[in-house]
């Protein structure tokens, strides 16, 4: 199934390649780059930014721009305050990942070395309390850093166990603002968090509080500082700066400028659940943080003209004021938000037929909720299946995972009902590979959920099985009833 490309992503990408080519570079060229003001152009790893439009080109093209970068960031900046003891680079100044992919892309040994630096000599990274929310970002770049540089070499037990005392630490920051025990939420350091979670779980282990955490903490920042139209304000589709006031009023300001920085949580939450909601709201807060000049992107050799009328705001469109911070934010983790979104998501959908299945719009009894499940998910290539495959488990054991039924390679299991009686209240759940699908609380002797309006549509990762783990040992076997389908078109 193809997904619906990200709007505006052909302007986005534009924006990017204009900028870098044509005001980041000329700046640093003509200014240098042993310098504070160089050294600004480089924050949210400039570096790196070059590497992610060399991925988007398929070609070097940013490579001296990266370097351009490099010498500002590692030369004059972190290899010059790096030796051991106080005085290393501050936890938020602390970025990796451009210098390790330079010794990957391109060997770079003095890149290596440098990012190893961070790692033993930079702030936090050894040792410090990072609890507190005020430490958020600290204790993600913290977090990121120790992963990144895990590429470069095998960590010592102690670096792994400062890395994974900061992942917990950042999966409490997420407690405290969806909780509103912290001093304050701002969506941007929200997000520069779940970057750092999500690469947790991509790279280290896939812990289920991971996503758990961050659905609470997108809809949260969605629910307390997401502006959908201009007011007072400021602009629209765009979140608040902070959730509540705290130094001003450009705390309740929104800040279009920062939504490339929270965007991909969203896809990659839709990538991970096949929740619709998430690939909504993500299109939203990606078109609300594309930039808008007047004359729209200009040619390479062309005249620069137009201003800025909306979105991330990029500097004056003259070489004399880009603004290589804003620019930064704008491919820091931005490109992965259309890797996600334009993905089939890992979990199928969870679809509740309308109504109910038989029964008049009740609960379904066993087989007769089959056709109306079936009949309500829309178009299937080639219709809807007619096989339905009886799948009998004995679930004899607390907590063991069963497998119901494993899918082809390029096939989904879609399990539709099932048909049972037992005299043990009990919890259902259903996964897939690392995922819950879904907890279903069971009646007593009927084997129906009580907190679904009929029977939900409930889907394994493609080629993956789906498997069953019940609260009680079960000993009389579920009849359950699969499907398995190579396509899912819902209607």
């Amino acid at each position: 199934m193809t997904q619906p490309a990200v709007p505006m992503k052909t302007e986005y990408w534009s924006n990017m390649t204009e900028w870098a080519s044509r005001y980041n570079t000329w700046y640093l060229q003509h200014t240098g780059q042993n310098n504070d003001f160089a050294l600004l152009f480089t924050y949210y790893d400039g570096q790196g930014s070059a590497y992610k439009l060399n991925d988007h080109a398929g070609s070097t093209a940013y490579n001296a721009y990266a370097v351009l970068c490099r010498n500002a960031y590692r030369d004059y900046y972190s290899e010059a305050i790096s030796a051991p003891g106080p005085g290393g680079v501050p936890a938020y100044w602390a970025f990796t990942w451009g210098l390790v992919e330079d010794f990957i892309r391109n060997g770079n040994a003095t890149s290596k070395t440098a990012a190893l630096h961070i790692l033993s000599n930079g702030a936090y990274m050894v040792n410090g309390d990072l609890s507190d929310d005020l430490y958020s970002r600290e204790c993600a770049y913290v977090l990121r850093s120790h992963m990144d540089c895990a590429r470069l070499q095998t960590l010592t037990a102690p670096q792994i166990a400062r890395r994974d005392q900061c992942f917990e630490w950042s999966l409490g920051h997420c407690d405290q603002w969806v909780n509103q025990t912290a001093d304050y939420c701002r969506p941007f350091m929200a997000g520069l968090t779940a970057k750092s979670l999500i690469q947790y779980y991509t790279t280290v282990n896939k812990d289920a509080r991971v996503i758990t955490k961050l659905k609470a903490l997108a809809d949260y920042i969605w629910t307390h500082c997401w502006k959908d139209v201009a007011g007072t304000w400021g602009a629209g589709k765009a979140f608040t700066y902070t959730d509540k006031y705290v130094v001003d009023n450009n705390d309740l300001q929104t800040a279009p400028d920062l939504n490339m920085l929270v965007v991909p949580l969203y896809g990659w939450l839709w990538y991970q659940t096949g929740e619709q909601k998430w690939r909504d709201r993500g299109d939203l807060i990606w078109t609300g943080g594309v930039s808008v000049y007047g004359g729209g992107p200009v040619a390479e050799n062309a005249t620069a003209t137009g201003s800025w009328q909306g979105g991330a705001y990029l500097g004056t469109r003259s070489d004399a004021a880009p603004s290589g911070k804003q620019f930064n934010q704008q491919l820091y983790w931005a490109p992965d938000y259309i890797t996600w979104a334009e993905s089939d998501p890992l979990v199928g959908p969870i679809i509740t037929p309308p109504g109910g299945g038989g029964g008049g719009g009740g609960t379904p009894t066993g087989l007769q909720s089959i056709p109306a499940v079936l009949k309500s998910l829309g178009n299937f290539a080639g219709g809807y299946p007619s096989k339905v495959i009886p799948c009998p488990v004995t679930l004899d054991a607390k907590d063991t995972a069963k497998v119901i039924f494993q899918p082809a390679s390029d096939s989904y299991a879609a399990l539709i009902g099932c048909l049972y009686c037992t005299s043990v209240a009990h919890i259902l759940t259903l996964t897939s590979g690392d995922n819950v699908l879904a907890e279903l609380e069971m009646d007593t002797y009927t084997g129906l959920a009580k907190d679904i309006n009929g029977w939900p549509l409930i889907v394994s990762n493609r080629g993956e099985a789906l498997k069953v783990k019940s609260s009680e040992i079960l000993p009389k076997a579920i009849l359950f009833y699969v499907a398995e389908l190579k396509h899912l078109f819902i209607g």
